[in-house]
């Protein structure tokens, strides 16, 4: 389960608290006070951010599970891999690798 999942099952729980003490301060007292009015104002904003709040966790759920860059990702890793041990080739046999090329330019110049 995306760990967004649980924030947004508590941001549910909350706001489903704040609407049932809207909705008792609006039996109690006839018209809007400032307190239900504010009430009423939080209550949208929790909306807002429960929707804004589900469409991260969708998002974050379909990149999770989104698979396209994945052939991409392990070529990369194999491609690093193969320069490491290819650098760690060339100081390990710096010497050799020296002689070589110093015998290649020298036949190369005795031609």
């Amino acid at each position: 389960m995306f760990t967004g999942n649980r924030t947004l099952m508590r941001l549910q729980e909350h706001c489903a608290k704040v609407r049932a003490r809207c909705a008792e301060t609006a039996v109690v007292r006839t018209g809007l006070s400032t307190y239900a009015k504010a009430h009423a104002w939080y209550v949208a904003l929790c909306e807002r951010w429960q929707a804004g709040l589900k469409t991260v966790v969708m998002r974050g759920d379909r990149c999770l599970r989104d698979a396209r860059g994945q052939g991409t990702t392990e070529y990369a890793i194999l491609v690093g891999v193969l320069v490491v041990i290819a650098i760690i080739a060339v100081v390990a046999f710096r010497g050799k690798l020296q002689e070589l090329w110093g015998n290649i330019s020298d036949g190369i110049n005795g031609l």
